[in-house]
């Protein structure tokens, strides 16, 4: 873990299925809560709103011929049953469907914070990669500086090493002796003192 350039912090949110935990709940509900959900699921269909439409023509006809009987039974169904008796029920159910997206809302708010989270530390990474690349280069740059002196030196020093063997040759040849021989009177030979090259006569 000391080679890493960063340390990525993990985020504690764990991405859940909402639909699995809401039928979950559901099912862990007991049987007032099922109920509930029950009559508001089958409150909330075109069947249902035929059935009012039903009762509140009844109740219309009741009351335009005064027919009391038919008047109290619509009257008493749409007044009692529905307003005070089904209301509440309704509300229940609502509030444990709608569970679904508190559920959902819930995920969707911590999905975007580990989201952001993730960003960050991604950000923070690049940072250190930017900072670990210019430490190299700055490392780089000196190695090529002291290579070029290097090199330079090494130029240098075979300068001066021609300069060095070629004084040294120079003064290791021996210099060349011309001899001069001359004839006599008579046509022989003589010996004489030999001349050095390069001396002035």
């Amino acid at each position: 873990m000391a080679d890493l350039l960063y340390q990525h912090r993990q985020h504690p949110h764990i991405p859940q299925n909402v639909n699995q935990q809401h039928r979950e709940e559901q099912a862990q509900g007991d049987f007032n809560d099922r109920l509930a959900v029950a009559i508001t699921k089958a409150t909330a269909t075109m069947f249902c709103a035929y059935i009012f439409t039903g009762i509140g023509i009844g109740s219309l006809v009741a009351l335009i011929t005064g027919n009391l009987t038919l008047g109290f039974l619509f009257g008493g169904v749409s007044s009692y049953l529905l307003q005070l008796v089904m209301l509440p029920i309704i509300q229940n159910g609502t509030a444990i469907l709608s569970r679904h997206q508190e559920l959902q809302a819930e995920e969707m708010y911590c999905f975007v914070q580990k989201t952001y989270h993730d960003e960050q530390e991604s950000i923070k990474h690049l940072y250190a990669q930017d900072a670990e690349l210019l430490k190299q280069t700055q490392m780089l740059t000196q190695q090529e500086d002291m290579l070029a002196q290097a090199v330079r030196g090494y130029a240098a020093l075979a300068n001066q090493h021609d300069a060095l063997h070629a004084k040294v040759d120079a003064l290791a040849t021996p210099p060349k002796v011309a001899s001069t021989q001359a004839r006599d009177d008579k046509g022989r030979f003589t010996k004489a003192a030999p001349a050095v090259e390069g001396a002035s006569s």
